[in-house]
């Protein structure tokens, strides 16, 4: 979908404007290390460029940084035996993992240790699963240690100067589908507000009006063409339909997103994509 390019092209720009940023790999694949051209990076945060810190998440270290934070225990005896039963729990409880991982970048939030923190989130079926995760633990858990932590966070979640979503697709048919799906449950879910969309990797390569004219009275007269001149017209002909087909699903997403803001951010050379990229959203933001 382009959304970890986008993740890691606006921790760069904010980073480049003397901004303290964290930036997450929150499904912990890599992919967002991978982007930034950097080794591997673990659970606690490494700098990547000046300003700019990269980790990736880990439930299980999570889970002993919300224990160190939160309870009173100072040995670490007592912790480990807890933290198994949770870590236990986590397995079979819906959203105590996903509570976890999000407790510690709202953390991050809260107490202001940067300035923006980027979460590079999982594919779009399991964002929701995580924006709920307070909401939905508060429920079940009437006390106990998670669900006194669930209250601060579902109210973070719902300040919208302070918490958005950014919806990022491609200029495809199921990519662009996908995110008008996201759209509407975010906005169902009625927590973390949508900050706006991006239309990633749209083709540069558009026919002028004049090509598509003579493109359109060739086609229209069924005329066969020779040799080169058959080949030039069939490569206009797939650079006409890949930009008509980009700009109806820009249209799609954008109109989903209404009225939040929406970009959209061409293809750019694959060498330096994320600094290419940080350019043209600093640009814009």
């Amino acid at each position: 979908m382009g959304k970890t390019t986008i993740a890691a092209a606006l921790a760069v720009a904010a980073a480049s404007r003397a901004r303290r940023v964290l930036l997450c790999d929150l499904d912990g694949s890599g992919a967002t290390a991978q982007a930034l051209g950097i080794g591997d990076v673990g659970y606690e945060p490494t700098e990547a460029t000046q300003g700019l810190h990269v980790m990736r998440m880990d439930t299980a270290a999570a889970l002993h940084h919300y224990l160190r934070t939160f309870t009173p225990m100072a040995a670490l005896g007592r912790i480990r035996p807890l933290g198994r039963a949770l870590d236990l729990m986590g397995g079979a409880a819906p959203g105590v993992r996903e509570v976890l991982a999000l407790g510690r970048l709202l953390w991050a939030v809260r107490t202001d240790e940067y300035d923006l923190v980027v979460m590079d989130g999982p594919a779009t079926g399991h964002v929701i699963a995580y924006l709920d995760a307070p909401r939905s633990v508060g429920t079940l858990a009437s006390g106990g240690l998670l669900a006194g932590q669930t209250g601060w966070m579902s109210e973070l979640l719902a300040d919208h100067t302070r918490c958005g979503v950014l919806a990022v697709a491609l200029p495809e048919e199921a990519p662009a589908e996908e995110c008008c799906r996201l759209i509407a449950d975010v906005s169902e879910l009625g927590s973390a507000g949508l900050c706006g969309a991006v239309i990633n990797r749209v083709p540069l390569g558009v026919p002028l009006a004049s090509d598509r004219a003579l493109l359109s009275a060739i086609e229209a007269r069924d005329v066969e063409l020779p040799g080169a001149s058959h080949s030039a017209l069939q490569a206009l002909a797939r650079e006409r339909d890949s930009d008509d087909a980009a700009r109806r699903w820009i249209e799609v997403v954008a109109g989903c997103a209404r009225p939040a803001p929406f970009w959209s951010v061409p293809v750019v050379a694959e060498a330096d994509v994320v600094a290419s990229l940080a350019d043209v959203l600093g640009a814009e933001w």
